[in-house]
């Protein structure tokens, strides 16, 4: 038993060496593999690094051009961003830039010298990228800071208009969109040649929104008398500043006969920079009045859907331009047509 257990082990020992030798070839190939995986990996998330970064950048350059080449934030309607319409625009833009692309270069760069082993980042560039960077972000604070202060306080004031009521009780409400030119625009438009001895009118095109937050709302007056009042908002540095912003503002609006004409912004008198300007009205018409409402005034209104008002009454809304409505004890409500809609007498409330 002796020799053979003795035997035994000399002839294992060979085994046991290969197994050694074979786990530990094993292991170099698995962590070799290992590292091309790694490898491979890492490049492939550096790939895709650069090519945000790259997008970004790109995204970057189109908005600044947007911005700063068309002179607002056309691009963005409806919201309020228009307070970049501000003389300060190009150097907040181009701050605004440098801020955003210095990064997304460093980013690019540090990449292609981490993974790819290319590219220079050397002392003195890393150096002045970070100073042009801190003062880019310098110039970008103060800039927004300052445009902040021109939005710190509110004033308004209201103005009530008393109108002249009609015989039958009827109103026409109607959009103005034609365009108002002062004196140098005429001067330097050379308007008095244009429009000598020829009848011309200029529709207003213009998309800048800046001065649109006009509203209009048709409520029940509780007179029989018809009146329209305007509250006339803005925003300042203070209270002094923001009242002196919304008396430089002008909304034109106008009657004839039965005929209501408003216009669908507001005219900046000394042509200033925007505070937010805003001209809330609000027409209370008596009990029973009939308002024929065109469907342009959908811009500016409110309280009646003159499309879903003509839809309620079969009708094509997209054809028609106006619908008739009624002033009921609920307020404003569209007047359904009896002999379209199978139940007589009922109407369309219209939020």
């Amino acid at each position: 038993m002796k020799n053979n257990f003795s035997e035994f082990g000399g002839e294992a020992k060979p085994f046991v060496y290969r197994a050694r030798d074979f786990v530990g070839d094993l292991a170099q190939h698995l962590i070799a593999f290992i590292a091309v995986i790694v490898k491979l990996l890492s490049k492939i998330i550096g790939i895709a690094i650069i090519l945000c970064c790259f997008g970004f950048m790109v995204f970057l350059i189109i908005v600044f051009i947007m911005v700063v080449g068309f002179g607002n934030m056309a691009a963005l309607p409806g919201t309020h961003f228009n307070f970049a319409h501000i003389y300060n625009l190009t150097p907040l833009g181009i701050s605004a830039l440098i801020v955003g692309l210095i990064p997304l270069i460093a980013i690019v760069l540090i990449t292609l010298k981490g993974i790819f082993r290319t590219g220079i980042v050397n002392f003195i560039t890393g150096t002045s990228a970070l100073a042009v960077w801190l003062i880019a972000l310098a110039s970008l604070i103060y800039f927004v800071l300052e445009i902040v202060q021109n939005y710190k306080e509110q004033a308004s004031y209201t103005k009530t208009m008393n109108l002249t009521p009609t015989k039958n009780n009827t109103y026409y409400l109607k959009l103005n969109d034609l365009k108002y030119f002062t004196a140098s625009d005429s001067a330097r438009l050379n308007l008095k040649n244009l429009i000598k001895n020829e009848n011309i009118s200029l529709k207003d095109v213009d998309e800048n929104r800046e001065l649109h937050n006009v509203y209009l709302d048709v409520e029940r007056s509780d007179v029989k008398t018809p009146i329209l009042v305007a509250l006339y908002k803005a925003r300042g540095r203070n209270y002094e500043n923001a009242l002196f912003n919304v008396r430089n503002t002008k909304y034109i609006f106008s009657q004839k006969d039965t005929t209501l004409t408003f216009d669908y912004k507001l005219l900046n008198i000394h042509d200033d920079q925007w505070h937010e300007e805003s001209d809330l009205l609000t027409l209370k018409l008596p009990l029973n009045a009939k308002v024929v409402i065109e469907r342009d005034m959908d811009k500016i209104m409110n309280s009646a859907d003159v499309y879903g008002c003509n839809v309620s009454n079969k009708r094509d809304g997209n054809k028609l331009k106006s619908a008739v409505f009624l002033m009921t004890e609920n307020g404003l409500q569209c007047k359904i047509d009896t002999l379209l809609i199978s139940k007589p007498g009922s109407v369309l409330k219209i939020n």
